[in-house]
């Protein structure tokens, strides 16, 4: 489900859909293999190559000096890796997103995302960047024990958890009251 494609819609600012490499359908192609869509899903290789989209957008685009990111689960892990790569980040949105990668892999009896980072065990992340993280209190994928000592280490942070939601339901019933002001000249990329 592109649930944060979907969010989009109902946010009158400007905005960047970026897809992660290997998804919408070219996973078959050179150079992706298997790899970079489980273990290294979110390598420092994917979140380079993910930054370099955007900063080549923002080379083409100079009127935008500002950028929002906003994720939705795995795509929330790679804003959050994101946000620490690019100067110009004023606001990071994450919904249920594991931001503990190695507790998420372990609870759920996953193989390790080995040559994957792991936000929990990344520095905190600047703290001019607006933090807001989001999760249903009824989400059995990525629940708040894995967000919560992510959170404890930051700065500029909130954490929310939303009663009755789990990981893909009801999100667009809130989602106005936590995507940023319209009328700020900025590119909100949404991976």
């Amino acid at each position: 489900r592109l649930l944060m494609m979907e969010l989009m819609h109902a946010d009158t600012a400007p905005s960047l859909y970026l897809g992660r490499p290997c998804y919408f359908g070219l996973a078959n192609f050179q150079p992706y293999a298997p790899i970079w869509w489980t273990q290294r899903r979110f390598s420092r290789e994917v979140v380079t190559s993910m930054v370099i989209a955007l900063s080549n957008f923002m080379t083409l685009h100079v009127d935008y000096r500002i950028i929002e990111l906003y994720g939705y689960s795995g795509g929330g892990v790679i804003a959050t890796l994101m946000a620490a790569e690019i100067p110009q980040v004023r606001r990071l949105v994450t919904i249920a997103a594991p931001l503990d990668i190695d507790r998420w892999t372990t609870q759920h009896g996953y193989s390790p995302l080995e040559g994957s980072l792991n936000p929990y065990r990344q520095p905190p992340l600047r703290s001019e960047i607006n933090q807001i993280h989001l999760v249903g209190t009824t989400d059995t994928i990525v629940g708040a024990d894995l967000i919560e000592p992510f959170v404890l280490k930051q700065r500029n942070v909130e954490f929310h958890q939303i009663v009755g939601f789990d990981h893909n339901c009801c999100w667009d019933q809130i989602w106005g009251d936590y995507i940023g002001d319209a009328n700020v000249n900025c590119v909100r990329s949404v991976s």
